[in-house]
């Protein structure tokens, strides 16, 4: 979990979440997801990129906000397909 506010994440900020480099946001993004068979199942959230100058793989990095667990960082996941019992 990252310790950051919604309104310090603008384009042009410096950001420095716990165990990532610290850099600028380049892109301020609203993103959603939709079930297509129903509808109504829509999910929305802020997102946020954060660009480095970092000389190892973390060149990029992004932070989301789903409102409920609050702004995070968002992580690299080993999975290559979801769950067969996972819900939007």
């Amino acid at each position: 979990m990252c310790t950051l506010k919604r309104s310090q994440l603008k384009v042009g900020s410096i950001v420095k979440p716990s165990g990532f480099p610290e850099e600028k946001v380049v892109t301020v993004e609203n993103c959603s997801l939709e079930n297509f068979i129903n509808g109504n199942n829509k999910k929305f959230w802020l997102c946020w990129t954060i660009r480095t100058n970092s000389p190892k793989l973390l060149r990029k990095y992004l932070i989301v906000d789903w409102r409920t667990n609050g702004i995070i960082v968002w992580t690299k996941s080993n999975m290559n397909f979801a769950p067969t019992d996972s819900k939007l």
